[in-house]
């Protein structure tokens, strides 16, 4: 069983694609650009270069696939680009799409929810088994938005969030796509704890050795700064929505799905943090 891997070099696609591997599955690593195959490279693994704005880089990356992991990157346009995977997967007479989508999406509350919650509703038109993956914020968000000399600059007040460890949610994507039993459920994942910012940078600065703090700031002090490093203000638009509602308490329930399709514990902060320290 082939199986189709879309965003792969990404910060999930990429474990997604090792925990495959891992467990002995025929991987195709689709990537949007050539640059990134390094990091992907091995000889057990088949690389294909597509681009959404030509189909057929598509058609020809699901040939001969059964199941396609679907992850898109966050554009404007991402649900157009979600569902051209979906519509070049039923062409393709593709059995099981997996689709990475985001805690909460169900509700519709903010943008990046919305996006999420019609690109799964494509899916469920198309007539192919479907699995969601809605995972909380990753707590390797902490390495692509990093500490200002040394201080974590966000608006997100006391507010908790159960972060949780892409190595994670890789595992229930696999067990998703490789067993059966999962088609038509939507899995929230999360870590097994709610955390402050405040309190995941005293775990990093612990971990790493360096005195990393939080402070937080006003949500339009955050915007500037956001857009004077270059940030395009549709997505300073849903960063900022993102960490409101995260301030808010609305980003802090814990679930237990990934030790109920796994087996294993979720990682702990504390671990994480021990994991990347050299790398803050």
């Amino acid at each position: 069983m082939k199986i189709l891997v879309t965003g792969a070099s990404g910060t999930l696609g990429t474990e997604v694609v090792k925990h495959l591997v891992s467990a002995g599955a025929d991987v195709r690593a689709a990537i949007h650009s050539p640059q990134k195959v390094q990091k992907l490279k091995s000889a057990k693994i088949e690389i294909v270069e597509v681009d959404y704005g030509k189909p057929e880089t598509l058609k020809a990356a699901m040939r001969g696939a059964e199941k396609v992991f679907s992850l898109t990157p966050l554009m404007q346009n991402m649900v157009e680009l979600s569902n051209i995977i979906t519509d070049e997967a039923k062409k393709a007479g593709i059995k099981h799409i997996v689709r990475q989508s985001g805690m909460g999406s169900e509700y519709e509350a903010i943008q990046l929810a919305r996006w999420h919650r019609a690109a799964e509703r494509h899916i469920e038109s198309s007539e192919i088994a479907w699995t969601f993956l809605r995972p909380n914020s990753f707590m390797q968000n902490f390495l692509t938005y990093p500490a200002v000399h040394g201080v974590y600059y966000m608006p997100m007040g006391e507010g908790r969030t159960s972060y949780v460890d892409v190595r994670d949610v890789a595992a229930v994507a696999t067990k998703a796509i490789l067993e059966t039993g999962h088609e038509g459920k939507a899995y929230t994942i999360t870590g097994t704890e709610a955390l402050t910012v405040g309190e995941a940078a005293a775990y990093i600065a612990k971990s790493s050795g360096k005195d990393i703090k939080y402070a937080d700031v006003p949500e339009d002090a955050a915007r500037k700064g956001m857009e004077g490093a270059g940030m395009p203000k549709w997505l300073a638009d849903v960063l900022l929505e993102l960490m409101r509602i995260g301030k808010e308490g609305y980003t802090a329930a814990v679930t237990n799905t990934i030790e109920e399709v796994t087996g294993n514990k979720p990682r702990r902060f504390a671990q994480f943090s021990k994991d990347y320290a050299g790398a803050f």
